[in-house]
């Protein structure tokens, strides 16, 4: 592997932020398991699923760019920090819940805890990301996100394995007051963490320059081609490529006939399989930090979910599923550091939040792919929107500005 990269390892501040995303993923992952997994069989129905996973995504919409305004004019450590124990009290606030109600609680109940958890992942995924960049300098930025995104889905893959064992042996409940034990244990890594030098970064949000106003954050898609062409590639990848996590559980139970265990195994192949795609680009940095790359990864998105669809078994379904976490991990990481690549250190934390913004996009495609799987079957329905996500790649690779990307 190429020398700079594990340099980062050395920084201060940079391996307890990366411990502390893998806490986050398993927050994450055993959470997303429990509300997916419950809402069904609660309701019975793929669109309440996607109805779920939209609400804890809108959010995102909602408040992504002032939450990117208020990571540039407040210390990113401590917002992180803040987010998490926030999460870790609407955690076991929901566990309490689960319990008073017999586990089963009702789908508003479980429409209200994303959303707020989702509130909470906004300002922690836009402080969260500049805040890796603060710590690993411009010049290794793709690295240093690629790191931090490798440890989150190493976590993620125990995680979710231990998610779907968790809901099935011991309860809703439990599986929420691991969520909120994940939570706290992020800010108290981050509370005890060295803090990072000025030499690295800003540090964490009050530094150089002016500081941004939420208008400017808001005019920045229009003021920078590039940032605006990026932030509707996001936009499309999560409504057409993304969305496909609502159909998992439905396949699982429905086409498969297998349960939560079986759902929780599949959402751990697809960790393994972002492993794979992050150590990948670890290892080549900045020259896969390209718009040509994103775009061919938007090809690949979407072959590997229409072959996702037309698998006849689980155990054939593994394979695309490795394919599917290895090119949204990946697709992550790359779209993220183009954008920080594209503004200036003062506005690093309003381009985060201009992504967690296109993000924010999800529910549309939560809600339409949960819908369309209603009406006319999972399995046509994730065909369609691998399809189109396959052009969506292609357009990305006609687009000159995009194509120019560095």
């Amino acid at each position: 592997m190429s020398a700079g990269w594990s340099s980062l390892l050395a920084r201060p501040g940079f391996a307890p932020w990366a411990v502390a995303n893998g806490a986050l993923s398993v927050s994450w992952t055993v959470s997303s398991v429990a509300f997916s997994w419950v809402t069904l069989i609660v309701t019975t129905d793929p669109f309440a699923v996607g109805a779920v996973f939209a609400t804890r995504f809108i959010a995102l919409l909602l408040f992504g760019i002032p939450a990117g305004v208020i990571a540039d004019r407040r210390e990113r450590r401590r917002i992180v920090i803040g987010t998490s124990i926030g999460g870790a009290i609407a955690a076991t606030t929901l566990a309490g819940i689960a319990l008073t109600s017999g586990e089963a609680p009702g789908l508003p109940i479980l429409l209200a805890g994303s959303f707020i958890l989702g509130l909470l992942d906004t300002q922690r995924i836009a402080a969260g990301t500049a805040y890796t960049v603060d710590l690993a300098g411009p010049a290794l930025a793709t690295s240093g996100l690629a790191i931090v995104n490798l440890v989150a889905q190493l976590a993620g893959i125990g995680g979710s394995a231990a998610g779907g064992v968790i809901l099935r042996d011991l309860g809703l409940a439990a599986s929420f007051l691991v969520t909120a034990g994940a939570l706290l244990l992020v800010a108290a890594i981050l509370a005890f963490a060295p803090r990072p030098g000025a030499e690295h970064g800003r540090s964490g949000g009050v530094g150089r320059g002016t500081p941004v106003s939420l208008r400017s954050a808001f005019t920045l898609i229009r003021r920078d081609r590039l940032i605006a062409l990026l932030a509707v590639s996001v936009i499309l990848g999560e409504i057409l490529a993304f969305s496909s996590i609502t159909l998992v559980p439905v396949f699982t139970r429905d086409l498969w006939d297998a349960g939560s265990d079986a759902y929780g195994f599949l959402v751990a192949v697809r960790a393994a399989g972002a492993v794979a795609g992050l150590v990948l680009l670890i290892r080549f940095g900045a020259r896969l930090t390209t718009g040509p790359i994103l775009g061919a990864l938007g090809v690949v998105m979407g072959v590997a979910l229409i072959g996702f669809a037309v698998s006849p078994t689980l155990l054939v379904a593994l394979i695309p599923t490795l394919l599917i976490g290895a090119s949204f991990a990946t697709w992550d990481s790359l779209s993220q550091a183009l954008m920080q690549r594209a503004t200036t250190d003062a506005e690093r934390g309003a381009a985060m939040g201009i992504w967690t913004f296109a993000v924010g996009g999800g529910p549309a495609g939560y809600l339409a792919i949960g819908a369309l799987a209603g009406a006319f079957g999972p399995v046509a329905t994730q065909v369609l929107f691998g399809a189109l996500t396959v052009a969506t790649g292609v357009w990305m690779l006609l687009v000159p500005r995009i194509r120019a990307a560095r």
